[in-house]
């Protein structure tokens, strides 16, 4: 949680200056109201409800989309395109360490 040079606490770095987005301050703490209404706006963008690939990618970071779309609930096909080609390089980077060494790789990845 970002603490500006005034105190103020925001969600995000990409959300500083914004007074909807500002959840409080070290000295008074947080306000609660604005913390529940920022989970309840939290939310899987629609385009990504089908993707085989929504949990695992970053489509729900609302920092993210704002910075590009300027909607919290909103992905950018370039960040689609991206996490697609990301998570395709990471699965396959994973058969290979299997391959290595499987009972090491589980253990340090899956059996935690």
């Amino acid at each position: 949680m970002p603490v500006t040079y005034d105190g103020s606490l925001y969600p995000c770095t990409q959300f500083i200056g914004d007074p909807e987005y500002k959840l409080g301050n070290v000295f008074n703490g947080l306000d609660n109201e604005k913390v529940k209404k920022l989970i309840q706006k939290s939310s899987m963008p629609d385009e990504c409800l089908n993707c085989d690939l929504k949990n695992r990618c970053t489509n729900s970071c609302g920092c993210m989309n704002r910075l590009e779309t300027g909607n919290e609930n909103h992905v950018s096909p370039m960040q689609c395109a991206y996490e697609q080609i990301l998570i395709n390089i990471v699965d396959e980077l994973a058969e290979h360490l299997i391959k290595i060494d499987e009972k090491r790789f589980l253990k340090k990845f899956v059996n935690k």
